[in-house]
């Protein structure tokens, strides 16, 4: 399935009154050449450590989201068959 996508990233105001969270986020529709599903992943507040940006929390999600619903929607793939690859802005 080729499909396009969006990562996200911005910063928000934590507890402590400054701007040290994020708001981590991933849209993509799918397949590409027929959009027939959108997802949206937003992760609010991860946790730093593990990483705070779009392609490293929300993307994953995202993929392991479209994998099943192609499978449990039966989505037919574009024309031309490419593997699912996410890329991080």
């Amino acid at each position: 399935y080729r499909l396009a996508g969006q990562t996200g990233t911005a910063q928000k105001i934590g507890p402590d009154g400054l701007y040290s969270q994020y708001v981590s986020s991933f849209i993509g529709i799918l397949p590409a050449s027929a959009p027939e599903l959108v997802i949206l992943v937003v992760i609010d507040a991860p946790d730093k450590r593990k990483g705070y940006y779009g392609s490293e929390v929300a993307a994953p999600a995202f993929r392991t989201i479209a994998e099943t619903a192609v499978r449990v929607l039966r989505l037919a793939p574009d024309a031309v068959a490419a593997p699912v690859q996410i890329i991080g802005s």
